[in-house]
């Protein structure tokens, strides 16, 4: 048979499952109010402006908060086993 040039190798696959899955950890310690930022953001595609008239709160705010999330997600990544 002949290999699909396209195809994503095994190994490719499964590193990118293993990090999805750190990722989503992460944020699952997140508090509620980050994650959903992080969902609207990330995942629903809303700007920071709109994430912060959505939820009545100025967008320096969601900027400082998102900022510290994202640190803490880092840190908690950087601690999880590869």
């Amino acid at each position: 048979r002949i290999a699909d040039a396209d195809a994503v190798p095994l190994d490719e696959l499964l590193v990118d499952a293993q990090t999805r899955e750190g990722v989503q950890a992460a944020i699952a310690r997140c508090e509620p109010d980050e994650q959903a930022m992080i969902a609207a953001i990330y995942f629903r595609g809303q700007s920071m402006h709109e994430h912060a008239a959505a939820t009545g709160v100025h967008v320096s705010t969601v900027s400082r908060r998102h900022a510290r999330a994202l640190r803490k997600l880092a840190e908690w990544l950087k601690e999880a086993p590869p």
